[in-house]
């Protein structure tokens, strides 16, 4: 079994993002036609900066007996999804924040746990065997 951190991208914020960008680029051209660039400048910019952070989510990727699996954290709704490349949903764990659990692939068991830092951040703790993997 191979495991190794991966970026995936956001769906819904990759969405959201889209279309705020095409609102934002709406917004700029109506703003050119008045004079007043700055703030349909800056709206441009957050709906792209929305578009990398949709690109950068962090997920874990299984690899067993030529099948591939990936692991996602989900932070809005602090749930671990487990799911096929294609994105058919196999498995969905509400975050063990106070015990280490073991969650059951169909590779092998993986141990997680869930740490709280300050301001809501939350980092997950994956072993599997000896090797220990932490997603931000």
């Amino acid at each position: 079994m191979a495991i190794e951190k991966i970026y995936v991208r956001n769906e819904r914020l990759w969405k959201v993002a889209l279309v705020y960008l095409v609102i934002s680029i709406v917004l700029f051209v109506v703003g050119m036609g008045a004079g007043n660039l700055f703030l349909p400048l800056v709206n441009v910019f957050i709906a792209l900066f929305f578009l990398v952070l949709a690109i950068r989510f962090r997920a874990l990727k299984i690899t067993c007996e030529g099948k591939v699996f990936l692991l996602v954290p989900d932070y809005s709704t602090s749930m671990l999804v487990l799911k096929t490349p294609d994105g058919r949903v196999l498995l969905r764990k509400f975050f063990p924040f106070f015990e280490e659990m073991e969650l059951e692939t169909p590779c092998r068991a993986l141990k997680i746990k869930a740490i709280q830092r300050r301001f809501g951040k939350v980092d997950i703790v994956i072993k599997a065997g000896e090797r220990e993997i932490r997603l931000p």
